[in-house]
């Protein structure tokens, strides 16, 4: 499982790298044998037929971005959509490559599709999602509602709200 766990943005960078990429490995492994699991929410690119775009996402206070590693693809290729609480990526990658010098021929082909749901919080606003693609790299911002106050509620101990019997002589 790539799929960064809602984080804020400063516990990310707290995080050392070597972890990050130790713990995506992990995952990674794990999904593989046992399949993806429930949290992950994806398909691997064994079950899919296709490849699996690096995902990260990232919680901030007026936002929640989705960054996805798409390199080699044209942006009319990349389909984004957003169904309820489910941000859903999809495309395909056709690459294609011919080569005829002196003595030799040479021709590589490379495709595949790719298919990533990830479910959005509570609180977030879907019909503000806005997409950019640059340099191999899709960033999505999803909008998160205002005004939604956390409400405290205070815990009080089951002792002090009764109080101790008085003693008769």
């Amino acid at each position: 499982m790539r799929l960064t766990p809602w984080r804020k943005q400063a516990e990310l960078s707290r995080e050392p790298r070597g972890i990050r990429r130790l713990r995506d490995e992990m995952d990674h492994l794990f999904d593989s044998f046992f399949g993806a699991t429930r949290l992950s929410d994806w398909s691997s690119p064994e079950t899919a037929g296709g490849w699996t775009p690096e995902i990260e996402v990232v919680e901030g206070d007026k936002n929640i971005t989705v960054r996805a590693e798409v390199p080699g693809l044209d942006p009319k290729d990349i389909e984004v959509s957003v169904t309820g609480n489910r941000l859903t990526l999809s495309g395909e990658k056709k690459e294609e490559r011919e080569e005829k010098k002196g003595g030799y021929y040479l021709s590589e082909r490379r495709y595949g599709s790719f298919f990533r749901s990830i479910e959005l919080p509570a609180g977030t606003k879907p019909d503000a999602v806005t997409a950019e693609y640059d340099k191999g790299v899709l960033t999505l911002r999803i909008g998160k509602a205002e005004g939604t106050p956390i409400q405290r509620i205070p815990v009080k101990t089951a002792g002090a709200a009764t109080a101790s019997p008085k003693k008769t002589s």
